[in-house]
């Protein structure tokens, strides 16, 4: 009877291990703790990061030494928010040969016009011919816990989209999570809605996003990463496709890295990671 008592007490105990082991990882996967996702310069040669006003200052010839070819940088966010640290990136990474792109997290709670509007006002003035596409941030949290039908993101992206275009003379990316993909990305061209036909920027922490370059430009494959000249988390990206593919897949090219077969991600004990993608005011 001891025996037995004994074992009970040994499996429930090792069993509690493994739960906890397992909720313990989890957490470090979601927070960027622990990097699932390596992907090798070899496949995708062209790698980069996005920031916004929680990293600062950057040594950002320090991130051109690691081999990083761009960088897209938050500018603004809904319809009057601008990130305070948009013009210093830009300018930073630009002075080191990085390829600049800038980045409008869109709230589903400010008309898609307004919106519009205001990316062109804050962006346009730090436009430069090569620039990378503008990119649009469609995911849910921030401020705004409104979940908008299809309709309306199609009518509000649309609003959003036309604004931009005229100013840009293209179309923006899109990024998207695989929830936003399904819910809103996919069946756009069926309903006849201007999320139809982006290029698209697919966060995919825990694995490959499906599909290859015909179905997405980059891929957002850590949000916790460690890079010389960053304090702190940063987002990892991935272009898909080679520098010369650039051209005539988003009108612009990618310098390439000092050593790109020699360098890889920074991997090993982070601090907690912070928010990279937005400013989420409160």
């Amino acid at each position: 009877m001891r025996r037995v008592h004994r074992l009970l007490i040994l499996l429930v105990g090792g069993t509690a291990v493994l739960v906890v082991g397992a909720g313990l990882a989890a957490w470090g996967v979601s927070t960027g703790l622990i990097q699932v996702n390596h992907p090798s310069t070899q496949e995708f040669p062209v790698q980069g990061l996005d920031v916004s006003n929680h990293q600062a200052p950057i040594d950002w010839p320090a991130v051109r030494r690691e081999g990083y070819s761009f960088v897209y940088v938050k500018a603004t966010e809904g319809g009057d928010w601008t990130d305070g640290r948009f013009v210093e990136h830009t300018t930073g990474a630009r002075a080191v040969g990085l390829r600049v792109g800038a980045y409008h997290y869109f709230t589903f709670c400010r008309d898609g016009a307004e919106q519009g509007r205001h990316a062109v006002d804050v962006i346009g003035p730090q436009h430069r011919p090569g620039d990378l596409p503008l990119v649009v941030d469609l995911e849910f949290g921030g401020n705004c816990s409104h979940v908008p039908t299809v309709a309306e993101l199609d009518r509000e992206f649309g609003a959003f989209d036309a604004v931009v275009r005229a100013a840009f003379g293209r179309p923006p990316v899109l990024y998207v999570t695989e929830d936003m993909l399904r819910r809103y990305v996919d069946g756009a061209a069926a309903r006849g809605s201007a999320l139809a036909g982006h290029r698209l920027w697919i966060r995919a922490t825990l694995g490959r996003p499906a599909g290859g370059c015909d179905r997405w430009a980059f891929w957002q494959f850590a949000n916790g990463g460690r890079v010389d000249g960053v304090d702190g988390a940063v987002d990892l990206n991935a272009y898909c496709g080679d520098a010369p593919a650039a051209h005539q897949d988003l009108g612009t090219s990618f310098p390439p890295g000092p050593d790109p077969a020699a360098w890889v991600p920074t991997v090993g004990p982070r601090p907690p990671a912070r928010p990279g993608r937005s400013t989420y005011r409160s």
